[in-house]
């Protein structure tokens, strides 16, 4: 072999060494840093278990993957690694704050389905009405909770046609599948889809649960519902669901083959069937 050739070979062979010290030392850095990340992710979820217990949280609230992705908790939780730049005291601090962070999700949560609502219902934005009337963002949300206690703020599941108020889409578990193209899953290669990453570490965590999302749902056709409360002489722009649970009303709805089913108000707000008169009683 000539001194060329050998030049060449090793050249050839030192590349490829390299590519591998470097492929070797980035997967060691992945799984110390996925160690570390995991490490607080616990510290994270061992808190909203204490606060499950002690506040008796419902299906509806925020899950440790919705916390994960809040910039406090992001900030904190992604700090560096090498150092170590984790912040205690500051996550202390945080955890104290929790309450208000469920608080705040869950707001923002119903201000997604409420908006879709108002779209649905031809009404002019919140956020819109709110600026004209010299409101703020209290007074935005106070409105945007109004509209979802009506008795017509009905959502359908666009996985399993489910519908449901509120209360039910926010604890609905469709709205959190794994797999679903809302959800952490990434199409194809992707920077924050490898080992050690915080996104990464954060769905591998817990994989069964994803984040709450509502392009789960859509607002089915309100027009039957409208005529339902109609019928029973309540005003479906004023009506709300607990009003409608209170009344009790026994309502007759057609069957496919003619006959007739007497069902109570929340069944009929799950029912396709059109609605067709009032039963006494």
């Amino acid at each position: 072999m000539t001194d060329h050739g050998s030049r060449s070979a090793w050249a050839k062979i030192r590349d490829e060494l390299c590519d591998f010290m470097e492929d070797l030392q980035n997967t060691r850095l992945a799984v110390e840093r996925s160690e570390i990340l995991r490490r607080r992710f616990t510290l994270l979820d061992d808190a909203i278990s204490g606060m499950r217990i002690e506040y008796l949280l419902e299906e509806s609230d925020a899950k440790f993957i919705d916390y994960v992705l809040m910039p406090e908790c992001f900030a904190l939780l992604n700090a560096p690694t090498e150092p170590d730049a984790f912040d205690k005291d500051a996550f202390q601090a945080l955890m104290v704050r929790i309450r208000n962070l469920k608080a705040r999700w869950l707001a923002e949560q119903e201000v997604s389905l409420a908006m879709m609502l108002e779209a649905a219902m031809g009404r002019l934005p919140t956020h819109i009405a709110a600026s004209n009337q010299g409101g703020g963002a209290n007074s935005e949300h106070s409105q945007y909770t109004q509209l979802l206690e009506l008795a017509i703020a009905v959502f359908e599941c666009k996985v399993c046609t489910e519908r449901m108020q509120t209360s039910d889409a926010l604890a609905h578990r469709c709205a959190r599948k794994p797999g679903l193209p809302w959800s952490l899953y990434f199409a194809g290669d992707h920077p924050d889809d490898e080992p050690g990453t915080y996104l990464y570490e954060a769905r591998t965590f817990y994989p069964q649960v994803c984040p709450w999302n509502p392009e789960c749902f859509t607002v089915p056709d309100l027009e039957p519902l409208r005529r339902v409360l109609r019928t029973c002489g309540q005003d479906p722009d004023v009506v709300t669901a607990e009003e409608m649970d209170v009344l009790d009303p026994r309502l007759a709805v057609a069957r496919p083959d003619g006959t007739w089913r007497v069902m109570k108000w929340e069944d009929v707000v799950s029912c396709v069937s059109r609605f067709v008169r009032a039963a006494s009683g």
